[in-house]
């Protein structure tokens, strides 16, 4: 273990809440780093953006206040890129996904009350389609999933019905032979749409789960998270026929919400708090959580464009990139010479080496901001008020340096 890491928990068992079978990753750890990744906002004003996807350099958000989905090449950066429609007059959209290998796919929800009661996610097929998970206003938590030519984007598009009738259909994802997947997050399930023709429309994959917010695939694995349950689980869908079978890598997260992949490692977020952590898939007997980056608010949507991740934020009506650890060296130079003392702290903590009028704020481990204050001459903080616990320093929202109230 690097020595810019602090291991803060060691274990956290298993909830009671579903039934697992063959559980393998039991144990976890949380890592703090000293510093967290920056954040860097690359789109603003659009309304209510929650998922997101690329399909080469284009961005596609879904914009659920909006009733609309939107897409942007990320390549325009003199300003923020200009806004093109791939379809409107939806209910209430939620999550959007496109994969430059797997097709344009994305998945959107209405729902009839406001506010909804969960977002929805989209994940990629191979086919020139764009795949939606969509609650239509008939009755209460009615949902469906559509789907729209990719060739017929723009203002006015037309879709296709795949399958309606769904209580609450909150993530959508294809394998890479284009097989479509649903985690219903009422219903506890996760289903697929079979060909008509036979009693059920669907499949069930998964059934008994708690609170499925958002899948993904990698390879023949797929991906969930259980807000409810606080787990993220994975399925061999080649192999695994058990109903109730799935692996879980970590257990008593704090509600994830969004998830992506990226080589050996899985990203989410917490529909509780502001931090985005991932965890390594390719350990094979512990989950070790390492907190990534700081969120300006909970519930984010992931996506990745090459090595870099991309999330969402609703309230903010923005598209944020997590930036390397390294990306900035001139604000990396400044926040490492800013000394944080004395650390354990007691009554009052001294932040030295930072610029006047710079902003100071103190983040608690939820994400919550604590405090923020205008850094003067002296910089001395009264921390008397505050609990015990572990804090975050964070200086003009860069990176943060952790401490620790006695």
């Amino acid at each position: 273990m690097k020595n810019s890491l602090l291991l803060v928990s060691v274990l956290i068992g298993l909830s009671s809440s579903a039934q697992v079978k063959d559980q393998k990753f039991v144990s976890t750890g949380v890592l703090i780093p000293n510093g967290m990744a920056q954040v860097e906002k690359v789109i603003d004003g659009l309304s209510g953006p929650i998922g997101i996807s690329f399909d080469g350099n284009n961005l596609f958000v879904a914009e659920s206040w909006g009733k609309k989905v939107s897409y942007f090449d990320i390549r325009e950066r003199d300003t923020y890129p200009s806004k093109n429609i791939a379809i409107d007059g939806l209910v209430y959209p939620i999550d959007v996904t496109i994969s430059s290998e797997d097709g344009l796919v994305v998945s959107e929800l209405g729902y009839p009350v406001d506010p909804p009661l969960n977002p929805a996610n989209l994940v990629g097929s191979p086919e020139d389609d764009f795949i939606a998970s969509e609650l239509s206003v008939r009755g209460n938590n009615m949902g469906r999933v559509i789907r729209v030519n990719l060739h017929e984007l723009g203002v006015g598009a037309p879709f296709k019905v795949v399958l309606n009738n769904l209580n609450t259909p909150s993530g959508v994802a294809a394998n890479s032979s284009g097989k479509l997947y649903i985690s219903d997050f009422d219903d506890n399930r996760i289903i697929s749409p079979i060909m008509p023709g036979f009693k059920l429309p669907y499949e069930k994959i998964l059934i008994d789960l708690a609170g499925p917010s958002d899948i993904a695939f990698q390879g023949d694995f797929l991906y969930l998270a259980e807000r409810t349950s606080g787990m993220i689980s994975r399925k061999n869908i080649l192999y695994e026929r058990d109903l109730f079978g799935k692996e879980i890598l970590v257990a008593k997260l704090a509600s994830p919400e969004g998830i992506a992949l990226h080589g050996n490692f899985l990203y989410f977020s917490s529909n509780t708090n502001n931090f985005i952590s991932r965890i390594d898939i390719s350990n094979g007997h512990t989950a070790v959580v390492e907190r990534v980056a700081l969120a300006k608010e909970s519930g984010a949507r992931l996506a990745f464009f090459g090595d870099v991740l991309y999330f969402s934020q609703k309230k903010e009506g923005a598209i944020y990139k997590v930036l390397s650890r390294h990306a900035s060296i001139g604000a990396k130079d400044k926040v490492s010479q800013v000394l944080v003392y004395p650390n354990p702290a007691n009554d009052y903590l001294v932040v030295d080496g930072v610029e006047l009028g710079a902003q100071i704020e103190i983040i608690d481990m939820t994400g919550a901001q604590m405090l923020k204050i205008e850094a003067n001459s002296r910089n001395r903080i009264d921390i008397s008020h505050l609990n015990s616990g572990v804090y975050f320093i964070r200086l003009n929202e860069n990176e943060m340096l952790r401490w620790i109230k006695k």
